[in-house]
C-alpha cells in the first residue's frame, strides 16, 4: 500500500507485506519531503524480517529494526543523506547448517550511521533523458557485536538522440568488510539487486555454501538500457 500525497502535503507513506514459503517480511515507512518548511526531508522506517530454512538448510534468522534519516541539498546539485538505524538479529542453527552459519549463531544488536553523497545533474528525476548521477554511500558501525563497514558507488549517464530514443549507462557496486577481520555476517553480505540483474531469481546468484546462496563481500553490475519509441 503506497500513498504519495498524504494529507495533501506531499508526505509519502508505504506499508508492505511479503510472504513466501520460507520468508515473512513487513515494512512501514514515512517520508516528509519538506519537514517543518525547512526544505529538508525527514524519513522513518520500521521493518521485520523472518527467514525460516530449518528444514532445508538448518537455520532460522529474525531481524527487526528502525531507521531515521534526512536528505537536503548541501551544495548546488549535491545532496547529503545521513541516517541512523538500530537492528536486533537472532540467528538459530542446527547440525544441518553449514559450518560458517553455525559459527555465527547467536543474538546481535547493531546501531549504525549511514550517509550518501548524491551529485545529481539529470534533467528529471522521473524518466530522465539527459545528464548524469553520481552517488557514494557508506555505512559505519556505532555500537555493534560484529563491526562491519559497507561502501558503495553508483553512476548513471543518460543520452537522448534525435529520434527521441533515450540510452542509459549504469554502474553499481558494493563492498562489505569486517573491521575485526571476522567473516561478514550472512545478513550483511552483498547481493546484486534484482533490478540490476534481471531475469534471475532474487538472491539466487553468487557464492554458495552448501545449498544456500550466502552473498559475498564484493559485487558489481554494469547495465545498458535503451528505449526505441519509433521502432515500429
Amino acid at each position: 500500500v503506497k500513498e504519495n500525497n498524504y494529507l495533501g502535503k506531499g508526505i509519502g507513506l508505504r506499508a508492505s507485506l511479503s510472504i513466501s514459503e520460507q520468508e515473512l517480511k513487513g515494512e512501514f515507512s514515512v517520508n516528509n519531503p519538506n519537514f517543518a518548511n525547512t526544505g529538508r526531508s525527514l524519513s522513518f522506517s520500521a521493518e521485520s524480517t523472518e527467514i525460516d530454512r530449518m528444514t532445508d538448510s538448518g537455520y532460522k534468522t529474525s531481524i527487526k529494526g528502525i531507521s531515521l534519516g534526512t536528505r537536503y541539498e548541501q551544495y548546488e546539485n549535491l545532496f547529503f543523506s545521513p541516517s541512523v538505524s538500530t537492528y536486533y538479529e537472532t540467528l538459530e542453527t542446527t547440525d544441518d547448517a553449514t559450518t560458517s552459519l553455525q559459527k555465527q549463531e547467536g543474538d546481535y544488536f547493531d546501531t549504525s550511521f549511514s550517509y550518501a553523497l548524491d551529485y545529481d545533474l539529470r534533467d528529471s528525476s522521473f524518466r530522465p533523458t539527459d545528464g548524469l548521477r553520481s552517488k557514494f554511500i557508506q555505512t559505519l558501525p556505532i555500537v555493534s557485536d560484529e563491526y562491519s563497514i559497507i561502501n558503495g558507488y553508483e553512476y548513471s549517464q543518460y543520452y537522448e538522440f534525435e529520434n527521441k530514443a533515450v540510452t542509459s549507462f549504469k554502474f553499481w557496486s558494493r563492498a562489505a568488510n569486517s573491521l575485526t577481520g571476522d567473516d561478514v555476517r550472512v545478513s550483511q553480505r552483498v547481493f546484486v539487486p534484482s533490478r540490476r540483474l534481471r531475469g534471475f531469481e532474487k538472491n539466487k546468484v553468487g557464492p554458495v555454501d552448501g545449498k544456500d546462496h550466502i552473498g559475498g563481500n564484493y559485487a558489481a553490475a554494469l547495465n545498458f538500457e535503451s528505449n526505441l519509441p519509433n521502432l515500429l
